[in-house]
């Protein structure tokens, strides 16, 4: 059974609250489980390549990437598009973020950090 958009949606959602509550102290706050802080170098080791069905590349941690590519091919098989502002393992100059550690992708990315993702994203994928 196809994954719907609402349902992607919701689930992004749920991921997205989850997240918000790393690195918190307190219950349920996974212990040691925080966001890089900003300017972190992205990791060099421990990394895996998962591509979308429509050619899309993502460099991310090993230990997420099955994770991660079912999460992609979800989105594609109900009818989601990932286009050029999309990607993984990358440094964040400006704030913590879990790109650094390739444990966070971003799928159409819009906003001010769309161009500077556009670019470390070609930088990333020479290295793919």
């Amino acid at each position: 059974m196809h994954a719907t958009i609402e349902y992607i949606r919701n689930y992004i959602l749920h991921v997205i609250a989850i997240v918000a509550d790393m690195g918190k102290a307190g219950p349920g706050a996974p212990p040691g489980d925080a966001m890089a802080p900003a300017g972190t170098p992205p990791i060099g080791q421990g990394t895996t390549v998962v591509t979308s069905a429509s050619g899309r590349k993502f460099r991310v941690a090993s230990e997420f990437a099955p994770n991660f590519q079912g999460f992609i091919s979800d989105y594609e098989k109900a009818g989601g598009v990932i286009g050029a502002n999309s990607g993984g393992l990358a440094g964040r100059p400006g704030n913590a973020s879990y790109h650094p550690l390739g444990r966070a992708i971003d799928v159409n990315q819009t906003g001010s950090l769309a161009k500077l993702s556009r670019d470390e994203s070609r930088a990333n994928r020479a290295q793919v």
